[in-house]
């Protein structure tokens, strides 16, 4: 009996559906990574401004500071509209000695809003 070299009919089909369920598996990955790059992105630029906020709030004068909510202007990144509030309050009552402020930026991400928020406190020492 002689044999031959090659393969069989069965063998081809049955290594290109391993291929085709492989490639199958791996193109349908390629979405999901592009759906968590852009939010890490939208994520690290909501942390960047929230970071300018927080150090417009440091640089000001501590007697300039009033406790109070206000709304930014938004700014629009790469598409994405990103709204901004700046929050200002005392923590122990004391307006004239500590106070706190929290930064928080809102976008639109792919499941609904997301949101990102950062707070420092910043005391007043008087000499």
């Amino acid at each position: 009996m002689k044999r031959r070299a090659g393969l069989t009919l069965l063998e081809t089909l049955l290594s290109l559906a391993l291929l085709s369920g492989t490639a199958l598996v791996l193109l349908n990955l390629f979405p999901y990574s592009a759906m968590v790059v852009r939010r890490s992105g939208d994520r690290l630029q909501a942390e960047q401004l929230s970071q300018v906020m927080l150090a417009e709030f440091r640089s000001q004068a501590f007697t300039s500071l009033k406790p109070g909510k206000s709304v930014l202007d938004e700014v629009k990144l790469n598409g994405v509209p990103f709204r901004r509030t700046l929050d200002i309050w005392s923590p122990d009552g004391d307006a004239d000695k500590l106070l706190a402020c929290r930064a928080t930026v809102i976008w639109k991400g792919m499941h609904g809003d997301e949101q990102f928020t950062q707070a420092v406190y910043r005391a007043h020492l008087q000499q």
